[in-house]
C-alpha cells in the first residue's frame, strides 16, 4: 500500500511521544514502520513533511531509522502550483491541505496520522495502527 506519512507520525516514533492517558503513541508507529520493513508499505515522504520535523530540531536524514527504510520510501517536492491548489482546497488549514495535494500528487491511498479530522473529506486518511 502507498501511504503518505504525515509529521505527526514520524515525531511519535522518533520522540517516542505518549498521548494524554500516558500511552505511547511511538511503539504504536514503530509497529507501523515495522510493517514497512516487512514491504507491508510503500511510503511517501515530502518536503512538506521535513519542513515540519525541521520545526521540532530533526533532520530525518541524519537517523538511522531511515538507512534501514530508505529503499520503501518515496520522496515528493512541493512546487508553486501546489501551494497554489492547497490555499484553494483549505484556505483556514493550509498545512494539511498541502499534504493531502502532495499524497494526491504521489499517488498515495492513504495517509496516515494521529490528526484525522484534518484529512476527512479530503483523503482518504488512517491511524498508523489501524492500517
Amino acid at each position: 500500500m502507498r501511504v503518505y506519512v504525515d509529521a505527526n507520525v514520524l515525531l511519535d516514533f522518533l520522540l517516542d511521544r505518549r498521548n494524554l492517558f500516558g500511552r505511547s503513541l511511538g511503539g504504536r508507529a514503530a509497529k507501523f514502520f515495522q510493517e514497512t520493513l516487512e514491504c507491508k508499505h510503500f511510503l511517501i515522504i515530502s518536503d512538506h513533511t521535513l519542513y515540519e520535523l525541521e520545526k521540532h530540531k530533526i533532520n530525518l536524514g541524519k537517523t538511522s531509522f531511515i538507512w534501514l527504510i530508505s529503499k520503501k520510501i518515496e520522496s515528493v517536492k512541493t512546487t508553486e502550483r501546489d501551494k497554489e491548489d492547497a490555499r484553494k482546497l483549505n484556505p483556514s488549514n493550509y498545512p494539511d491541505a498541502l499534504h493531502v495535494i502532495l499524497a494526491k500528487k504521489a499517488k498515495a491511498e492513504v495517509i496516515v496520522t494521529r490528526n484525522l479530522e484534518d484529512f476527512v473529506g479530503y483523503f482518504p486518511c488512517s491511524l498508523p495502527e489501524d492500517l
